[in-house]
């Protein structure tokens, strides 16, 4: 807070909460009025603003859904995972890992993006990469000797890390079908798209948003969270984002160039891999 900011911004500025669903290779954001997953027409294209760590996932045993706060540095920041009310492990990630796993938890990347809505304007959302969407898979060809390793989230950030924050990623699903026992599953394909000067600059703005919430959220002890960060369908998993954040906040259009936007951005618009860096 300052004499020209008197204000600190503790409300998330995420507009719609997008998920990968390796079942039917399919993009969903859920709408809160509506209590339903909304479908996504491919390939979805999005500008990355900005990722951090979390853990989601589901306990069989309990029949309730696993959350935790949301950290930049999992060295130093600690994680408070949670199951329904209840605490399940709170600590560096590297020390909790393993109970976590065990218990039914992912580790899963949060990522702000800036998405094209129905009417064409530049919005701040947010992307749980997790399970395939996260980690990839394996994929065997028909008559094929070997498996080959389809890439994920993580290793497209590995691979273009330098230069994701200067492009788009189009996000499509992949053809190619994974199996891991019994169990098929689609992952999707990244790539990069060129963008605009002014497209970077109507990102850069909506950046500027998302790092005044992030600097407030992450100062926190968000160690004493005691709700979810992000929504799914079910409701038994349903997790409450104004809980955590509180109700979007309303700000003024930000509308991308209709011409020097790359095209297919925001078209009219149970993951089943656990190959995951616990």
């Amino acid at each position: 807070m300052s004499r020209s900011n008197q204000e600190e911004t503790s409300v998330n500025p995420a507009k719609r909460w997008f998920r990968w669903s390796g079942k039917d290779g399919s993009i969903t954001y859920y709408d809160k009025e509506k209590k339903e997953n909304v479908p996504v027409k491919m390939p979805f294209t999005f500008l990355l603003l900005d990722e951090l760590t979390t853990i989601s996932g589901y306990s069989e045993s309990e029949e309730k859904g696993i959350y935790s706060n949301e950290v930049k540095f999992t060295n130093s920041e600690k994680l408070n995972v949670r199951c329904g009310k209840n605490t399940m492990e709170v600590g560096l990630y590297a020390d909790i890992k393993d109970a976590v796993k065990a218990k039914g938890g992912k580790y899963s990347r949060s990522c702000y993006i800036a998405f094209k809505d129905d009417s064409g304007s530049l919005e701040i959302g947010n992307f749980l990469m997790t399970g395939s969407s996260l980690s990839g898979g394996d994929h065997k060809a028909d008559g094929a000797k070997d498996k080959i390793k389809l890439d994920g989230w993580m290793d497209f950030m590995n691979a273009n890390k330098k230069t994701v924050y200067s492009n788009a990623v189009k996000m499509e699903a992949d053809t190619r079908i994974c199996k891991k026992g019994s169990n098929a599953y689609h992952i999707p394909k990244f790539s990069l798209v060129n963008i605009g000067e002014e497209s970077n600059v109507l990102a850069a703005a909506l950046d500027n948003d998302l790092q005044a919430f992030l600097a407030v959220y992450l100062k926190k002890d968000n160690t004493r969270e005691e709700t979810p960060t992000t929504p799914t369908a079910e409701p038994s998993k349903l997790a409450n984002t104004e809980a955590v954040y509180g109700s979007p906040r309303t700000r003024e259009e930000i509308t991308a160039p209709s011409n020097n936007f790359t095209s297919g951005f925001g078209a009219d618009n149970q993951d089943d891999n656990d190959n995951l860096p616990f």
